[in-house]
């Protein structure tokens, strides 16, 4: 019990934030979709002037907002028609809806613009709504429109970056059943260089650089290889720039950036031999839908490409739908909220796979991207394909520090590859950080020189290392902080750099520096603790909106090589979740043509529920790496599947116990019945927290059964074991898989919830309202913070 004295001012302050449990989740509120019987959830972000940490308004005060609208889209008409009939509606009553949400919207158009609005696009198959700059002042009363049914900040979003195919298994699956043949993949993204050998052009770069990007010469696009597209955003667009944040479309979708050819190339590339491997698809057709300008920058237009390829031609009727989209972009801390989410949504309910990057912004909670955010939508997080060469440091003396330790090269243009195996004895610099020439240069000479980070760049201590002769510089981590303890890449290095060197971790270093005689063996060689580790830079879910189960994989994303834009034949490095998720829609492709019947939910399931787990050295949260790393080979091999592959639990911040239960089905391919084996493998657990698997689910042939995992969580035992919020920053997880055989099919179930016993802080007046006291009923540390109440309403 705490207590807290204070004035009338302070006292009212405390007594209206009184009876403190749990951070309020966001509110939301159900609304019925007129003629179609579906209920939506809906969260109106009219108050987000500032969505999570990005400035959406202009220099002028205006906010960009996506105003959606009560009539139904077209794909939520056949959403509907789906769930009744088992087929899309009739084309008359598609294109029939699309004239009632056109109608609407022109009714709506001079309502928003007597209020100021400037509309820039609109919506009327993936969603129904008009997006527009709006007056920050008219949100409220925008939302109170008759017609509307919500107004979201439109996110901004940005780009997020052959031995890579062929570790997830594709090259069995060409053998086995194809290639991908006559599956349609949309990649929204900066454009196709269509002219790339790897898209069956000339492989000339002449032909490239002759080619307008604003303009399609006769016989240059579409291709037999990328078969249509559209370029939504103009040579010079970019969202983020008020000069340049207006489109400026043509029907050219020519890649200049490279970012969207490297990632086309990695979905669905034909192989160049010699140059560039092919991609996962290699036998899939290509949609180029160009969003980002020639500079890449940033886009609001996903939302309308991803339209697009729910009707490529434009007559409101979506029979042509493409059958998979790859979006290799996002927007941080995403909501599904956010219009391309719901675009996403809407595109996977109505058998589009929708594959998109999880984001690049590293181990935060809930900073994971939209659209991948959309529960439909497969989120991918970035990890590293196994069968690669690695630097391999090893100390041979001491005898008490004797062993392999792990480390990561520095991306210098001489490595130990190239240098060949390098033995000898370690010596600590002096000075330690190696930013001035050292002054025990001579015993350094023709050894390997110890360094700590800081002080300088990584550049400087190449320098200094050589300079006084080494052979090859080991630099250890500061430990300033405890993210700065493992060993990093060290990056930035030029041509001025003309010895290998390497970063070890903090912890191993301080022993090195502190040890006389130390001798060290740096060669190259293959590392299993690298193959399916999860990058450092993957962003961390879970979803916003819900605490939903995201990412839902994890691909190749690390140092990975595709097509190169503008080189005819070449290649290029690139990393990034951008390029994790192209692995994943080319699985997806190769899914669809092995089974063509499959919903994008089974797509979803049976890719989760044949991955592996993430490298044992990194972060292995479920919240970091989703089921598991992808095997696309497994996956066609499974003839059955468990949906939803990942299951969450939510946020639970309970006083007292609690029991939740979650939901999954078991689904049969085979023609058979078949008995599963259940075995529970926890990954990460809390004081309090069971999680049940069912021992045993049995199906029948062609059928499908239901099965339970049930969680209990008493919040009581983590307060004794000294477990508990620091009401700051941190995110307790619980996660594992529910791992189901039957002797042909191994299929893994991954389950995560948020844990945080509450704590139940009540104010009450002491003293005779002279003062509070504070009480804490609940089972775990409660926080309190006195705030001094400035006025009151009316006050002067």
């Amino acid at each position: 019990m705490h207590s807290h004295n204070s004035s009338m001012r302070n006292r009212l302050a405390l007594l209206l934030l009184g009876m403190t449990f749990a951070a309020a989740p966001a509110m939301a509120q159900t609304n019925t979709v007129p003629n179609g019987g579906l209920r939506f959830k809906e969260n109106d972000l009219s108050h987000a002037l500032k969505y999570r940490g990005r400035e959406l308004t202009d220099e002028s005060g205006r906010v960009q907002v996506f105003v959606r609208l009560d009539e139904p889209a077209v794909a939520e008409l056949n959403i509907v028609s789906l769930g009744t009939t088992g087929t899309f509606a009739p084309a008359h009553a598609q294109r029939e809806q699309a004239e009632r949400v056109a109608a609407q919207q022109r009714r709506m158009r001079p309502l928003l613009e007597s209020r100021g609005a400037t509309i820039l696009s609109s919506q009327r198959v993936g969603a129904n709504g008009l997006r527009a700059w709006v007056d920050r002042r008219e949100l409220y009363q925008l939302r109170a429109l008759p017609g509307v049914r919500s107004v979201a900040p439109v996110e901004i979003h940005t780009l997020n970056n052959v031995d890579s195919v062929p570790w997830i298994g594709a090259p069995e699956v060409w053998q086995a059943s194809g290639t991908g043949e006559g599956v349609r993949i949309a990649i929204i993204d900066s454009g196709i260089d269509y002219t790339h050998a790897a898209f069956g052009g000339s492989g000339n770069p002449g032909d490239y650089a002759a080619n307008d990007p604003n303009v399609i010469e006769p016989g240059t696009f579409p291709t037999p290889k990328v078969v249509g597209g559209f370029d939504f955003a103009g040579a010079v667009y970019d969202a983020r720039n008020p000069a340049t944040n207006v489109p400026m479309p043509d029907p050219d979708p020519l890649d200049v950036d490279g970012h969207g050819t490297h990632v086309a190339g990695s979905a669905a590339g034909l192989e160049v031999p010699g140059s560039v491997g092919a991609g996962v698809a290699p036998g899939a057709l290509l949609y180029a839908l160009k969003v980002f300008g020639d500079t890449a920058g940033a886009t609001a237009l996903t939302s309308l490409a991803i339209e697009w390829a729910m009707d490529p031609n434009g007559d409101g009727v979506m029979d042509d739908h493409v059958d998979v989209i790859n979006l290799s972009l996002g927007g941080a801390f995403g909501h599904p909220g956010d219009p391309s989410a719901i675009s996403a949504a809407n595109a996977a309910a109505l058998g589009i796979v929708v594959v998109a990057s999880a984001g690049n912004e590293g181990p935060v909670p809930y900073i994971t991207g939209a659209p991948a955010v959309a529960p439909e939508a497969i989120s991918v997080a970035a990890n590293t394909p196994g069968g690669r060469m690695y630097a391999r440091f090893q100390v041979t003396a001491p005898p008490a520090l004797a062993g392999v330790y792990f480390s990561e090269e520095g991306a210098g243009e001489v490595t130990f590859q190239n240098a060949g195996p390098i033995a000898g004895e370690l010596v600590t610099a002096a000075p330690l950080d190696g930013c001035t020439p050292l002054d025990n240069a001579a015993e350094i000479t023709g050894r390997v020189a110890l360094m700590i980070r800081g002080g300088c760049n990584f550049v400087v201590k190449y320098q200094t290392a050589q300079a006084a002769g080494a052979r090859a510089l080991v630099v250890y981590n500061d430990g300033t902080a405890p993210d700065r303890d493992a060993p990093i890449v060290m990056g930035g290095l030029d041509a001025t750099v003309t010895i290998p060197g390497l970063m070890i971790s903090h912890t191993l270093g301080v022993q090195l520096a502190a040890t006389a005689d130390a001798a060290v063996l740096i060669d190259t060689g293959f590392d299993p603790l690298r193959d399916d580790l999860v990058t450092s830079f993957s962003s961390l879910g879970p979803g916003h909106g819900g605490s939903g189960f995201k990412p839902d994989l994890a691909a190749p994303g690390f140092a990975i090589v595709s097509a190169g834009v503008g080189t005819g034949n070449g290649a290029l490095f690139n990393q990034g979740t951008s390029m994790s998720a192209p692995h994943v829609a080319g699985a997806a492709a190769l899914l669809l043509e092995r089974r063509p019947t499959l919903d994008p939910a089974a797509v979803k399931a049976l890719l989760q529920n044949s991955t592996v787990s993430a490298g044992t050295f990194g972060d292995t949260r479920l919240s970091r790496q989703g089921v598991g790393a992808v095997r696309v080979d497994r996956a066609v091999a499974l003839s059955s599947y468990a949906k939803p592959g990942g299951i969450s639990f939510g946020r639970l911040n309970p006083l007292t116990p609690l029991v939740r239960h979650e939901k999954f089905s078991v689904n049969d391919l085979a023609g058979k019945s078949r008995t599963y084996r259940v075995t529970h493998v926890p990954n990460r657990t809390y004081p309090g927290v069971e999680v049940t698997c069912p021992s045993t689910v049995r199906v029948n042939a062609k059928r499908r059964a239901d099965a339970q995992i049930r969680l209990r969580f008493d919040p009581r035992p983590a307060w004794r074991a000294g477990v508990f919020d620091d009401a700051i920053v941190s995110q307790t997880e619980v996660d594992g898989w529910c791992v189901l055989e039957d002797g042909q099919d191994t299929l893994r179930v991954g389950y995560l919830a948020v844990v945080d016993p509450a704590s139940g802080v009540l104010v009450l007046p002491d003293n005779v309202f002279s003062g509070a006291r504070l009480h804490n009923i609940g089972p775990s540390l409660g926080w309190a913070e006195a705030f001094t109440l400035a006025k009151l309403g009316g006050e002067a």
